[in-house]
């Protein structure tokens, strides 16, 4: 890091300032969610009941392609419609 001009300090304050899932959900899209849609309380409740459980500890920076797939997979096999399963 150091040979690349970065400075290691710096780059663990910017990690560290990457909110998780449920932070972000609960901080910037449920306001938003809550004044422009009339289904909130569904988005709210599927977000409680499948996405807080699976990634909601986890900073939005490591959550990847491979890990929404692993889910939707994970989904499918317990039942839920793929239709269902909006991504």
């Amino acid at each position: 890091m150091i040979a690349k001009g970065l400075d290691p300090k710096e780059e663990r304050a910017a990690i560290g300032s990457v909110p998780t899932l449920n932070s972000f959900y609960h901080d910037y899209y449920a306001p938003h969610i809550k004044l422009r849609k009339k289904s909130w309380k569904n988005d709210r409740a599927n977000f409680n009941h499948h996405l807080s459980l699976s990634f909601g500890h986890r900073q939005l920076n490591q959550i990847g392609p491979s890990d929404v797939q692993s889910f939707i997979t994970k989904q499918i096999f317990a039942g839920c419609c793929p239709s269902s399963i909006n991504v």
